[in-house]
């Protein structure tokens, strides 16, 4: 079963950041599809990295694809 990606989020505390939030993780599960389907463009990688901020801390598969070092000094 999937998590909830909306868990633990108030967006009525701060609804400009909850929007911007809310569209750097669906913009990521694009970029995501585009990675399984091995169809992933030049734009859509620096995207990913420009939004690396967005992306959890255990998701693996985009932090490799984003150039995240694993272990951050």
């Amino acid at each position: 079963m999937k998590k909830n990606p909306f868990e633990g989020i108030n967006f009525a505390k701060n609804a400009e950041n909850a929007e911007t939030w809310l569209a750097a993780k669906v913009r990521l599960e694009e970029i995501r599809q585009s990675i399984c389907e091995r169809n992933v463009s030049y734009g859509e990688l620096a995207e990913l990295e420009s939004l690396a901020d967005y992306i959890e801390s255990g998701d693996v598969q985009l932090l490799e694809w984003a150039g995240v070092p694993e272990f951050r000094e």
